[in-house]
C-alpha cells in the first residue's frame, strides 16, 4: 500500500529505506537523503577542500544511494551514508590524482622527447612560457595523421609498448614504429615551425 506524500515526512529514515525497496518510488529515498544533505556537504567539503567539487559530489552521492540502497541492507541509514560519502569522496580524490600524475608524466615524456634538442622549447621559469608550449604541444598533436596521434598517445600517455599498440590497434608491428617515429618527428617540426625557428 503507498503511502500518502504529507505522511512521508513523519517517517523514520528506516521505515523509508524500506518503503524506497519496495516499491523504488524516489520520494522515499529523496526524503530520508534530504534530512542528511548538510551533512553529506559537510563532509565532501572536508574532505575534497573545494566547495563547488562538494556541491557536485551531493549530486552524485545522491545517485550512489538511489542505486545502493536497493541492493545493500541498511541497519542504521545514517551511518551508512557517512561511509558512502567517505568512499565517494576517496575515490574520487584518488582518481584525480591519478589523471594529475598521467598528466605530468604525459607532459614529461612529451618535453623530454620532442622539446629537449630544440633550445627555443627549454622550459622557461615562467608559468605563462610553460603553458604556451604544452598549448603548442597539444595543437601540434591535434594536426598529426590519426594514426600516428593514436600510437604516439598510446605510447607516450599509456606507456604500451610497440607490441602492445600492435596488438591493441591490430596494425603490424613495423607499422607502429613508423607511426611512432614519423609522428615524433612531425611534431618536432610543427613545434619548431610554432616556435619561429
Amino acid at each position: 500500500m503507498e503511502i500518502q506524500s504529507h505522511r512521508i515526512k513523519d517517517l523514520d529514515d528506516l521505515t523509508l529505506v524500506e518503503q524506497y525497496k519496495k516499491d523504488s518510488n524516489i520520494e522515499y529515498i529523496s526524503e530520508v537523503f534530504y534530512r542528511y544533505q548538510t551533512m553529506v556537504l559537510g563532509v565532501s567539503m572536508k574532505l575534497l577542500k573545494n566547495r563547488d567539487e562538494a556541491e557536485d559530489a551531493v549530486m552524485d552521492i545522491y545517485e550512489v544511494v538511489r542505486r545502493d540502497a536497493l541492493k545493500y541492507e541498511i541497519k542504521h541509514f545514517k551511518s551508512w551514508l557517512y561511509m558512502v560519502v567517505r568512499n565517494f569522496c576517496y575515490m574520487k580524490l584518488n582518481k584525480d590524482k591519478r589523471v594529475e600524475k598521467k598528466k605530468t608524466e604525459y607532459k614529461h615524456h612529451v618535453q623530454s622527447d620532442f622539446m629537449e634538442s630544440s633550445s627555443a622549447f627549454h622550459l622557461s621559469e615562467e608559468q605563462d612560457e610553460k603553458e604556451q608550449q604544452f598549448s603548442h604541444l597539444e595543437e601540434c598533436l591535434k594536426a598529426l595523421k590519426d594514426v600516428q596521434k593514436l600510437c604516439v598517445s598510446l605510447f607516450y600517455l599509456k606507456e604500451q609498448s610497440y607490441q602492445e599498440i600492435a596488438e591493441e590497434t591490430k596494425f603490424e608491428l613495423k607499422k607502429v614504429k613508423s607511426y611512432i617515429q614519423n609522428g615524433k618527428r612531425n611534431l618536432k617540426i610543427c613545434l619548431e615551425s610554432k616556435s619561429g625557428k
